[in-house]
């Protein structure tokens, strides 16, 4: 009976230690599985972290593209370089201990001189087209400034008419030699004939526009414009204060003149007179304006006997 009860003492002890060995065991396992599970969530976290990273390299990259863009648009100089950017590494604590150090490193490619003028000479273009018709508004473009599009730009003089005939090869025409207080006459070709006698004219003081391009009519250059009221069956020359001379300036209140005087010439591409023309008209009285505003001359305004409300041209 001693010796069955030695051996169930025997048998029940090896169990014990066996159950001890698999709890061990166990203990073992699921601390080694909450390692990896905590190893993949930090692969994951450091995966998410790269594609981060990505995303603002990409980012960074295309805001550097917009910013190299402005200041070649503005005449900036491009200058080859490398910028580093780092990024707060990533550390993993425990068993799996690792760095994953991220740096981004952009490289400037050198930059196309040609390429740089075209884009400048485009972003130019585009801020001319935009410039503001409001009365002395002035723009910046690349140091520059941009003049105004306003009666201002137009070089508008007394002249007085010292010789006129007709056209020799057309009927319609009339040839001017006006003075206009330079040294010499200039010579201007105009469509008055079916609307003004020819004695109405002769030494008669007008209103010359003096920076048009000339221009060929029937074989006779026609170097300025006399300005004239018109409707579409009757033109009326206008008529400056009796007391100016010739070369007499012509001026608008609140629309001065560029700092350095109108262009000698307009640039017929930028249609600089077809802009104003629409604003160019006469009052309820007669009297020449620009934006409601009266052309003033020395002595007074300038003036059309009989057409109101009519335009200039």
């Amino acid at each position: 009976m001693n010796f069955e009860n030695n051996q169930a003492m025997n048998k029940f002890n090896e169990i014990v230690c066996a159950s001890e060995e698999i709890d061990t065991a166990v203990k073992t396992l699921s601390d080694e599985m909450s390692s990896l599970e905590e190893l993949s969530w930090k692969k994951n976290k450091i995966n998410t972290l790269k594609k981060e990273n990505e995303e603002l390299h990409r980012l960074i990259v295309h805001f550097k593209k917009e910013l190299c863009d402005l200041e070649i648009a503005n005449g900036k100089k491009q200058i080859q370089s490398a910028i580093k950017i780092p990024v707060k590494e990533v550390t993993l604590q425990g068993k799996c201990a690792k760095k994953e150090p991220a740096t981004l490193i952009l490289s400037n490619k050198p930059t196309d001189v040609t390429s740089n003028k075209k884009i400048q000479k485009k972003d130019i273009q585009k801020e001319e087209k935009t410039i503001s018709k409001e009365g002395s508004s002035k723009r910046m473009v690349a140091g520059e400034e941009v003049l105004p599009i306003d009666i201002g730009r137009l070089d508008l003089k007394v002249g007085r008419i010292l010789d006129i005939q007709r056209h020799k090869d057309a009927d319609t025409l009339f040839v001017e030699k006006v003075d206009v207080g330079a040294k010499e006459p200039i010579t201007v070709v105009s469509g008055l004939v079916k609307h003004i006698p020819i004695e109405e004219l002769e030494n008669r003081l007008v209103v010359v526009l003096c920076n048009l391009k000339p221009a060929k009519m029937r074989r006779v250059t026609s170097e300025r414009m006399v300005m004239c009221a018109c409707t579409t069956d009757r033109v009326e020359v206008l008529s400056p204060s009796p007391t100016c001379k010739p070369g007499d300036l012509v001026t608008v209140p609140g629309y001065p003149s560029p700092p350095n005087g109108p262009e000698p010439v307009l640039n017929p591409k930028k249609k600089i007179f077809e802009t104003l023309a629409p604003e160019l008209l006469t009052d309820s009285e007669g009297f020449a304006t620009y934006r409601g505003v009266r052309w003033e001359v020395p002595g007074g305004y300038v003036k059309s006997a009989t057409l109101f409300g009519v335009n200039i041209k």
